[in-house]
């Protein structure tokens, strides 16, 4: 049986606009593939393997203080100049003079060293994303390696393309990153990613020029018509700020203003005000009333509830599924669960982040089989 994650959602607030690049998508995305990375760290390893020289020859052409000086001379020389694991060994001897006793880890760390003075925000400025960097005359072969990881992996959806670049620019940054194959991930892109679209969306929903404030205040004229969330009852007066859908969730808001208005109860109780019987109870039929007033308003006004979260499981059988290519067969007798439930909850992660599912293994293969890959081996 799928199970949601009770009292969850992706999400900035309990409503957003609906988008193709909305936040709560991101978030959802960002949680598949830290699962990749705790099932199949070959992902992130081949990615760095196949990209991350031709990403670092690339960055050296538009930050070339960060080149250290062993390779200008090169870079002169060369026409199409990328670093490659071939170049660095044709230099190689230049290199170890140049820093003697060094492990060629430690060399590959001091070449460079020149992008530990950028921000990695710097960086992403000059490569923002998949689109542009398609447009880069120099970056052909670095966009064919990655689209070729990608449908290695069923990973070939642009906002894959997306979290792979960000990935090369934070481990171009930041050393201990890419120190070791352990430390490779793509989760490494996600603070990145996400935090964006988070303060974007956080800061568009209460300021009125933005269309998601706009959209909010208009909700508040539609129901309630004052600045403040209010409730009087008998000469007991308590107000707090709005609930605001797009970017607080309804079970937290309401927890709050409930725990605020009884120890608002308790200070007057201190200060010697009677409390009629039953202001509890009207404050909790005001409060529902309220909330079923904002999200009705919400409904009207063309919002779409954010997504809940399913269970962590859900992600894990579609990793194994989408990127490891197990059979459907294979899956049923790993977790010992129906097709019927495997099928909702991939199908359910799949669509909920925009992945379009791999095809089904062709007809014929045993129960329990998997395809053979040109790639790599599977873990059970």
């Amino acid at each position: 049986m799928t199970k949601k994650t009770k009292g969850r959602r992706y999400g900035l607030g309990e409503y957003e606009l609906p988008s193709d690049d909305k936040y709560s998508m991101w978030a959802a995305r960002a949680d598949f593939l830290r699962t990749i990375d705790d099932i199949e760290p070959r992902v992130a390893i081949s990615l760095f393997e196949k990209a991350f020289d031709l990403f670092v020859g690339l960055a050296w052409t538009k930050f070339p203080n960060a080149m250290p000086e062993p390779l200008r001379k090169w870079r002169d020389k060369e026409s199409n100049f990328s670093f490659t694991e071939a170049l660095f060994e044709a230099i190689k001897p230049v290199l170890e003079r140049t820093y003697p006793n060094f492990s060629q880890t430690q060399i590959r760390i001091e070449l460079l060293k020149g992008f530990e003075d950028y921000k990695v925000d710097e960086i992403r400025e000059v490569f923002p994303n998949w689109r542009t960097l398609k447009k880069e005359p120099q970056a052909k072969e670095l966009c064919k390696v990655i689209r070729d990881w990608s449908k290695d992996w069923n990973l070939n959806e642009d906002w894959c393309h997306d979290f792979a670049l960000t990935t090369l620019c934070v481990w171009l940054q930041d050393k201990w990153k890419r120190f070791d194959k352990s430390d490779l991930y793509l989760r490494s892109a996600v603070p990145e990613m996400l935090g964006d679209k988070l303060w974007d969306e956080s800061i568009d929903s209460w300021i009125l020029s933005g269309k998601r404030g706009q959209i909010f205040h208009k909700i508040i004229e539609n129901t309630v018509k004052t600045e403040m969330f209010e409730f009087n009852f008998k000469g007991i007066e308590f107000s707090r700020l709005h609930w605001n859908p797009l970017n607080r969730k309804k079970a937290e808001w309401k927890r709050e203003t409930s725990g605020e208005f009884q120890a608002f109860l308790e200070t007057k109780r201190i200060e010697g005000v009677t409390i009629s019987i039953g202001t509890l109870t009207r404050f909790r039929e005001h409060l529902k009333k309220y909330l079923i007033g904002i999200e009705k308003a919400a409904d009207e006004a063309g919002l779409e509830k954010t997504p809940c979260r399913w269970a962590k499981q859900h992600f894990v059988w579609a990793v194994y599924f989408q990127v490891l290519e197990y059979s459907m067969p294979k899956l049923e007798i790993k977790y010992l669960t129906s097709r019927a439930t495997l099928s909702v909850g991939i199908n359910t992660t799949l669509d909920l982040i925009k992945l379009k599912r791999r095809p089904d293994l062709p007809g014929g293969v045993p129960k329990g089989a998997r395809l053979l890959s040109r790639r790599r081996t599977v873990r059970n």
